[in-house]
């Protein structure tokens, strides 16, 4: 029997130790977290739209100025797309934090907001310096100034107020920057010239909005009337005179053909037959769904070719991306599948040249998280 000597084993195991610590520590360090390609705002998930983008950049400049803050924004798709370990946004914003090095290790004060939209979830991180202090008024800029809008789906206007918040808030003083629970807004005594220009142009912004909002309704309500006139109103028969009658979706079928029954099934054409009692003379017509998916078949000419869309890998930066698209007719044989370059993302024109940079800060779990 094969049999192994003490002395072996006391040989083996400090080298099996050694092994499970390397492997340990390889695990962390090559764990699979996105790479930082830009200093201040890292839009993974392109969501941020290009006026709130230079809005946030102008931010953080001002921040990073006036008092040396770093902060940084960050959007993905989810955690679970990368292979970190981390089962929360918690851990993951921890880790990324402390992966990039986010602010300077003199001052350890650096802010991230990271906001991760499948998971439906938000979280900013603090630097180790700032300990338990922020939480609370993290907590209130993310239940007051970031879910309220990410609840609208408007996720770049909840980024941009958050940061204003965060930015309001460190450069506040100490009793200034106390979140106001109270159910009114925020004050700051201290605001500067540019915090009190931006209340008032979102302000009007918000009445244009609001007025915009008013009129587009109007005028949908009234292109919903005309439309509906237009297509329900009585038709005569061309050869009896008589008003003719409109099938109901059952009994309209018999003179569809097979592949325009199949679209009124995708709902991507909405057919009407009008039919004569007197002589069975019918007409038929034609009504497409603007709003609709399903593409017009090459092979068959029907609306009936569902797309389906894959990310195989993101553009960042300094590479391109791949999408594969597949294309099936629900009617016919037609198949096909391509696969797409995406061009690489383009710096903003205001830059981030003013903004954050990596120096060897460090975050001990401090911050608030929220979700929607």
């Amino acid at each position: 029997m094969f049999t192994i000597k003490r002395k072996n084993l006391n040989y083996i195991k400090p080298h099996f130790i050694l092994f499970a610590l390397l492997f340990l520590v390889t695990q962390t360090v090559f764990a699979d977290y996105p790479s930082q390609s830009e200093t201040v705002i890292n839009d993974y998930a392109a969501i941020i739209e290009p006026a709130q983008r230079d809005k946030i950049s102008r931010l953080v400049a001002d921040l990073k100025q006036r008092q040396s803050i770093d902060a940084v924004v960050v959007t993905i798709n989810s955690i679970h797309d990368y292979e970190t370990g981390d089962k929360t946004i918690e851990s993951f914003a921890t880790n990324l934090f402390n992966r990039w090095q986010i602010g300077s290790q003199e001052n350890n004060d650096a802010i991230l907001l990271l906001v991760a939209i499948k998971d439906r979830k938000v979280r900013i991180e603090v630097g180790e310096d700032y300990g338990n202090k922020l939480n609370s008024a993290m907590q209130y800029v993310i239940d007051e100034h970031i879910l309220p809008h990410f609840r609208e789906n408007a996720y770049s206007e909840g980024i941009y107020q958050g940061v204003f918040m965060i930015a309001k808030l460190l450069t506040a003083s100490e009793q200034d920057a106390q979140p106001n629970t109270s159910g009114t807004k925020f004050t700051n005594n201290d605001e500067t010239w540019w915090g009190q220009s931006l209340s008032f142009i979102t302000e009007l912004l918000e009445d244009f909005k609001i007025q915009l909002v008013a009129a587009f309704s109007g005028l949908v309500v009234i292109w919903r009337s005309i439309t509906s006139y237009l297509r329900y109103r009585r038709r005569q028969c061309p050869h009896c005179r008589i008003t003719m009658e409109r099938l109901n979706e059952q009994a309209d079928d018999v003179y569809l053909e097979p592949g325009q029954q199949k679209e009124e099934t995708l709902e991507s054409v909405d057919y009407d037959i009008w039919k004569c009692k007197h002589c069975n003379y019918h007409a038929l017509l034609r009504y497409n769904r603007f709003f609709s998916s399903v593409e017009t078949c090459p092979h068959c000419h029907y609306k009936t070719v569902k797309v389906r869309r894959t990310t195989l890998s993101e553009p960042t930066y300094t590479s391109t991306g791949r999408e594969k698209i597949n294309k099936h007719c629900n009617h016919c044989s037609y198949r096909d599948e391509q696969i797409l370059i995406l061009p690489q993302r383009v710096h903003s024109s205001s830059g981030n040249s003013n903004g954050s940079s990596s120096g060897g800060g460090s975050s001990s779990g401090g911050g608030a998280s929220g979700s929607w």
